[in-house]
């Protein structure tokens, strides 16, 4: 019996996603630096350490068709993040992931005024309680707490006791550029509630001299380095169960102590900001706190160098797509259209951010990246910026075999030669003729 063949053939595009990745020196270098520079030794994106702020403008990518722009990933540090909450573990960043689930107690700070509590981000329901507490004021990653130096302020929590091993890691910014004569700046205090030396841990700038001073069962008193005021520094102090009892960070890197103590602590059970633990004797914070932590065990160096880092900076980037090969007239913009935003990894992800862009169609496309950090002497790392974009292409179909008006049987099959308009011609289409 023989058959004729009609057939009827709908063309919808497909989508191809690609990718542009800058991550090699002639990628970097085919770009333009400001105040940075591509470090072969690291295989990043650095700015120089003489400054505090810097820029890189990417080469202007040619897609050879138009396109649409679909979204863009920086591999970087997880700088100006805050610490995760309920105890969340960060994994995909190039560097500095955090691993919050040994943490018994964290805030964030970012109540705004009048204070009356701060809530424990850990998850662990420990919420300060703020006495005679002045406000906020703007911190390292948001909002910071704000102390006065009098009137009885500081924020205190009763915790389920602890035993060593403890770390506490903060930020800090002391008001007074000079430490006046009989006049502490207490930091913290985590104790045994009723004793004020005996299972004791605090950390304070000394009357007089601005040494870091250290109560750890005391006596004796303990002395570390010179703190300044007028800037935000970064303390970690571990206290550990076994030998060396006692250590301090300041700023990321490891601190003096004029004597270690011989035994663990032990039933820590108040944690008290920004004032001592004897009532008689507060000697309560002139300056401000940031992003305070505790944890159930001894951070390592390397732990407290990425809780550090993330604080010392920040990386912002803006794009623009362009319709010709110069980008002439086209601004460089953020997340709401404007040159006034900045796409920047501040969210709750425990990933890198994935920032979807919201562009014109076009050919042309540059991204910019601008660093700045809190000092000189530090810098930022990007080692690789992803851009995620798409070609609709439309498909045509050439029929090979049987030929026009020819007669088929039960047995044969169509053959056709399948091309998109992107050039990509490796596929043949066979269908079943089974009729």
């Amino acid at each position: 019996m023989q058959k004729f063949l009609y057939v009827l053939l709908l063309l919808l595009p497909l989508t191809y996603p690609l990718y542009w990745y800058v991550n090699t020196p002639s990628e970097f270098n085919a770009g333009n630096y400001l105040n940075t520079t591509y470090n072969t030794t690291t295989s990043s994106l650095t700015f120089s350490t003489l400054t505090t702020y810097g820029e890189y403008e990417s080469k202007i990518f040619d897609a050879s068709y138009i396109v649409n722009w679909t979204n863009i990933t920086i591999s970087s540090w997880p700088y100006g993040k805050e610490l995760p909450d309920n105890k969340g573990v960060e994994s995909g960043y190039a560097k500095g992931n955090v691993d919050m689930s040994s943490s018994i107690a964290l805030y964030h700070f970012n109540e705004v005024s009048p204070i009356t509590s701060v809530s424990d981000s850990s998850g662990n329901s420990y919420n300060l309680i703020c006495s005679s507490c002045p406000g906020s004021s703007q911190g390292i990653f948001g909002n910071a707490i704000a102390f006065d130096d009098g009137n009885n302020d500081y924020a205190e929590t009763f915790l389920s006791p602890i035993n060593s091993p403890v770390s506490v890691a903060f930020w800090a910014y002391f008001s007074h550029s000079v430490q006046p004569v009989g006049n502490y700046d207490y930091l913290f205090s985590l104790y045994k509630a009723g004793d004020y030396f005996v299972e004791h841990l605090s950390l304070s700038r000394y009357a007089g001299n601005n040494s870091a001073y250290i109560v750890y069962n005391y006596p004796p008193l303990r002395f570390s380095n010179q703190l300044q005021g007028g800037v935000w520094t970064h303390f970690v102090l571990v206290a550990d169960n076994s030998s060396p009892y006692l250590k301090l960070y300041i700023n990321g890197s490891p601190a003096s102590i004029s004597s270690q103590p011989s035994s663990p602590l032990t039933g820590l059970d108040r944690l008290r900001i920004a004032a001592w633990s004897n009532p008689s004797f507060l000697h309560e914070l002139f300056g401000y706190i940031d992003e305070f932590a505790v944890f159930k065990k001894a951070l390592t160096p390397q732990e407290v160098e990425s809780l550090y880092r993330r604080g010392i900076g920040t990386v912002k980037l803006q794009v623009r797509a362009c319709d010709d090969p110069l980008c002439v007239g086209e601004q460089f913009v953020g997340p709401d259209g404007t040159p006034n935003t900045f796409y920047e990894d501040k969210g709750k992800n425990l990933n890198p951010a994935v920032f979807n862009l919201s562009l014109n169609t076009t050919r042309y496309f540059q991204f910019k990246i601008y660093y700045s950090t809190l000092y000189k002497g530090e810098t930022l790392e990007v080692f690789n910026i992803t851009t995620g974009y798409y070609k609709e292409a439309l498909l045509n179909l050439t029929f090979i075999s049987p030929q026009n008006n020819s007669v088929v049987t039960n047995n044969d099959y169509i053959k056709m030669f399948v091309e998109d308009d992107l050039s990509n011609s490796n596929l043949v289409l066979y269908i079943d003729g089974n009729l």
